[in-house]
């Protein structure tokens, strides 16, 4: 892989050590009520871990590949069922490379959130 293409890992590593007290306190909470709760979600969105693969137009991250699965693997060492939210939307955000311009900016360029 290129270096112009390489992401620094560890920025992205230090996003989820921040939001790791935020995952560990709602852990028993995202069993019980098989959804993440709102300071959670606050938290991930704040450290921008649902945009991590968004392409960079659309306000995403865009880091490689590598670098996602190292935060998915931190992540989940806290909590799977976050990690798999953060993939889940991740996922979905990819396809912003794959449609119009336009659509993609409607979708994901606006809000954060």
């Amino acid at each position: 892989m290129a270096d112009a293409h390489r992401t620094d890992a560890a920025e992205y590593l230090a996003r989820v050590a921040r939001v790791a007290p935020v995952i560990d306190d709602a852990a028993k909470k995202i069993e019980n009520d098989r959804r993440l709760p709102p300071e959670l979600l606050s938290a991930l969105h704040q450290e921008k871990l649902f945009r991590l693969l968004l392409p960079k137009p659309y306000g995403g991250e865009e880091v490689d590949l590598p670098t996602f699965f190292l935060v998915l693997n931190a992540l989940a060492e806290h909590d799977a069922s976050t990690a798999w939210c953060i993939c889940q939307i991740n996922g979905c955000a990819t396809s912003a490379a794959f449609v119009d311009a336009d659509v993609a900016q409607a979708v994901w360029g606006d809000d954060p959130r």
